[in-house]
């Protein structure tokens, strides 16, 4: 979405490190929104055909911290999206 805000928020919850990213979409998560994780995910095709990008970035990123034991993990809702990650 153009112009859209973006929220970051750094926490600890018990002995976890935990952040958050959080803005809006106009993406419609059916369930849950784990399969942004997929190797080659991008999305409804029909509303980003003219994106460029290969789809691993966020499969990428879920490899990267479980190699580091953390973990990442998002969160859909009310047209808002939600990716966290974790440090133990």
């Amino acid at each position: 979405i153009d112009n859209s805000i973006v929220f970051v928020r750094a926490y600890t919850e018990e002995s976890n490190f935990m952040i958050s990213f959080c803005n809006s979409t106009e993406v419609v998560f059916n369930g849950s929104a784990e399969h942004v994780f997929e190797r080659f995910y991008r999305g409804d095709e029909s509303r980003n055909s003219g994106t460029d990008g290969a789809g691993l970035g966020l499969a990428i990123a879920k490899s990267i911290m479980e190699l580091h034991g953390g973990s990442i993990w998002a969160n859909a809702k009310d047209g808002t999206f939600e990716l966290c990650i974790g440090f133990v």
